[in-house]
């Protein structure tokens, strides 16, 4: 099934997985509220929330776990992605997980 989220935006840059890790620390210790979404075409997708500090991810059968530590081996072995962070109030990250 396509969706929006299946193409790659000229927003987008593509980062290796040392890139990524140390952007999602840095949105961590800042407590922004928003969506990630990690893109390597043309199937290989991650979508995760950030919310008060903590990642989750909006799919029970997604990469496991609320917190940044069961990520990081994920994220790794993925290897090189394009991301994309949108920066959300929390009424609109409410919105986004519902339409997930």
């Amino acid at each position: 099934m396509e969706t929006i989220f299946d193409d790659v935006f000229a927003s987008e840059q593509r980062r290796g997985p040392s890139e990524i890790l140390a952007w999602m620390r840095s949105i961590q210790e800042a407590q922004t509220t928003g969506v990630l979404r990690l893109f390597n075409p043309p199937d290989d997708r991650m979508i995760l929330h950030h919310y008060r500090g903590k990642w989750m991810t909006p799919y029970p059968n997604s990469v496991g776990g609320a917190v940044f530590e069961s990520l990081e081996d994920e994220i790794t072995k993925k290897g090189d992605m394009y991301l994309k962070f949108i920066p959300l109030s929390t009424h609109g990250l409410i919105h986004s997980n519902l339409l997930m």
